[in-house]
């Protein structure tokens, strides 16, 4: 639901050319997460996040052994049926843009770990097999500190 919101949201959302070189660092990180993801590598997945970590809409962890522990829950029960997907950014903004444009109920818990100038990607991921047409959407909550970027929250439909 978050996502389908977003998505409409950000799609009539203007978009600020001098925030291209965090764009490009949140996609890379979104792809960088969802492939370590798909490889159901957890280590990997908690070298590119940080704490606190906004998990689902769910909770907020706090401690980087709970944070763990969830993100394997998260990944053992990843679609892995039809093999691996690849991630497609389809957009980024910030968070400071779309805040108002959240449910309330959502932004409350959000905002336990999200700043303005923190950086929203809707990810697609998509089947590498053509004859697979299941796709997840998901949203990936990134901050940019000291000029790298880590995952700060994610949000999945399924």
């Amino acid at each position: 639901m978050i996502y389908s919101f977003l998505l409409c949201s950000l799609l009539v959302a203007a978009q600020d050319d001098s925030k291209l070189p965090q764009v490009k660092q949140t996609t890379e990180l979104a792809e960088r997460f969802y492939a370590a993801w798909e490889n159901g590598n957890v280590e990997g997945l908690l070298t590119y996040s940080t704490l606190p970590f906004y998990l689902d809409g769910q909770a907020v962890i706090e401690q980087q052994d709970v944070l763990q522990l969830e993100l394997k829950k998260l990944n053992d029960k990843r679609e892995k049926a039809h093999g691996k997907r690849t991630a497609d950014v389809k957009l980024v903004a910030s968070y400071g843009m779309m805040k108002e444009r959240m449910p309330a109920k959502d932004r409350a818990m959000l905002e336990k770990v999200v700043r303005d100038d923190d950086y929203l990607a809707l990810v697609m991921l998509k089947p590498t097999d053509v004859n697979n047409r299941k796709s997840e959407n998901v949203v990936l909550l990134a901050r940019i500190k000291d000029g790298k970027a880590t995952v700060i929250g994610i949000k999945h439909t399924q």
